[in-house]
């Protein structure tokens, strides 16, 4: 019999012809009594107590007992146990690397940090149980008293990583199966970390130009760092499109493109800024397209488009009796093989407008249907692939192409206009906006980020009128419906 921790204690039965006792323990798999194991000694007791063996492991331990004849016993089957993993382990079930787990297991396991103001992280990279019966709770802290964090079965992704937030830096695992269909059980991954990973990372209050992302924090870290980029790219090597640092848990975001996949990594920064930890994500969000935007392809404003796409993107106007407009301003694509359909509805199946490729702008595109919506359709083959498009985004209640100044001046939809007006600015210096009305009076102040070119003005209480936008020395003139 053994308790499983790193400093054991083993009981055995008494043989009445012993007059002592030799026990050894080694890894799984070593065959006692040929130099290979790792501790071993002789004792008088039925019992003995071993202290500092490795951490992390599958062990076995044997005994024999050696009697006044000067026989000795064979060793027999031994019994198996393991000792709980640290920082820098590795962190298996019973079956260890290659084996699988037994049936009718019932235990836990807590693993906990060696320094002080650590924090254990466990990373699994395999994971394989039977779904309906076997499971793994991960709890935040060092006992099942704390509050659970997951319960694991089944095939889930990976790989996935858990860190403790609790004051004693510990995550403890239970483990339970059932008598039938025993898995290959889990591999993973322990560290520790004095900056704790970054936890629950979400998106919410996604649009246009960018989203609120927020985390779960500790005490112990001085502040966040984070990196936005294209989805996919890597954090921490200068490709990211937004790189800063908050001492909140949580960052909102105004500087986006309009309809381009993004990932969001958050890292803890401690120690007055000696120290970071590791990246939590990537978080995966999408910016909408929408009116008073620009429309991309996959690419965003800066990249090409990718090899064997094949996706939808539906815009619809915010304001009901609207309608969608698309004005290209760049357009390029592979001739013969990437080809963007532009629909007049909100479905799949709605008829096409028009089919562009090459390198002719396709200039104006509105939609026509009752929904005022547009859908893109874009396929690329798997050879070139080239710069894709950028396309303002307007909405307006007529089918006609609404008034517009582009060269120089501002772009204002729709016009005329009742609950917002959108305006695109003709290059992203930034800067302030003014609404005033023809008698002079300013009516509305904002700013334009720099870097941004899109502006949305809500006209809420604007009496029916004639008013105008002025930025730096533009100005243009719209119209407030009744």
């Amino acid at each position: 019999m053994v308790s499983a921790s790193n400093n054991i204690q083993i009981n055995w039965n008494t043989n009445p012809t012993a007059t002592s006792y030799y026990w050894e323990i080694g890894e799984l798999g070593f065959v006692p009594g040929t130099g290979t194991a790792i501790d071993s000694s002789t004792t008088n007791g039925t019992s003995v107590e071993v202290v500092g063996l490795p951490t992390g492991k599958q062990l076995e331990v044997y005994v024999r007992a050696n009697c006044a004849s000067g026989e000795t016993s064979s060793f027999g089957n031994g019994a198996r146990f393991s000792t709980p993993a640290t920082c820098g382990d590795d962190f298996y079930d019973t079956g260890g690397q290659v084996g699988t787990y037994n049936a009718n297991e019932s235990y836990a396991t807590t693993i906990c940090p060696q320094g002080d103001n650590q924090h254990v992280t466990v990373t699994f990279n395999g994971f394989q149980m039977d779904g309906c019966c076997d499971y793994l709770n991960v709890y935040n802290g060092p006992s099942q008293n704390h509050p659970i964090m997951a319960q694991l079965g089944g095939f889930p992704s990976l790989p996935l990583a858990y860190t403790s937030t609790d004051v004693s830096g510990c995550l403890t695992f239970y483990f339970y199966s059932d008598g039938s269909n025993q898995g290959a059980g889990w591999s993973a991954d322990v560290s520790c970390d004095g900056c704790v990973l970054p936890l629950d990372l979400e998106a919410n209050n996604v649009n246009s130009n960018g989203a609120n992302i927020s985390w779960q924090g500790n005490n112990d870290v001085d502040s966040y760092n984070y990196e936005i980029g294209l989805k996919g790219f890597v954090p921490g090597i200068g490709t990211a499109v937004v790189v800063n640092n908050t001492t909140s848990t949580s960052i909102n975001i105004s500087t986006l493109a309009a309809g381009v996949e993004y990932d969001a990594y958050v890292r803890s920064v401690c120690d007055g800024g000696t120290e970071v930890g590791d990246f939590a994500g990537p978080l995966t969000f999408e910016t909408p397209v929408s009116c008073g935007s620009i429309s991309y392809d996959s690419g965003g404003p800066d990249n090409d488009y990718g090899p064997n796409e094949d996706y939808y993107t539906l815009i619809c106007p915010e304001v009901s009796g609207t309608k969608v407009w698309l004005d290209f301003t760049m357009f390029e694509t592979q001739q013969c093989c990437d080809k963007l359909e532009i629909l007049d509805g909100n479905t799949e199946s709605a008829p096409v407008i028009g089919s562009f490729a090459g390198n002719t702008l396709p200039g104006a595109v509105a939609a026509t249907n009752a929904t005022g919506c547009v859908m893109l359709h874009f396929t690329s083959d798997a050879t070139v692939h080239r710069s894709g498009w950028a396309a303002d985004v307007y909405c307006t209640e007529s089918s006609t192409e609404p008034d517009k100044l582009r060269s120089g001046s501002l772009l204002i939809s729709p016009n005329p206009a009742k609950d917002v007006l959108y305006v695109t600015l003709p290059n992203e210096a930034g800067g302030d906006l003014q609404v005033v009305d023809v008698a002079g009076r300013v009516k509305w102040t904002g700013k334009a980020a720099a870097g941004k070119r899109q502006v949305t003005i809500p006209l809420e209480g604007l009496n029916s009128g004639i008013y105008l936008v002025r930025w730096q020395s533009e100005v243009s003139r719209f119209v407030v419906a009744p």
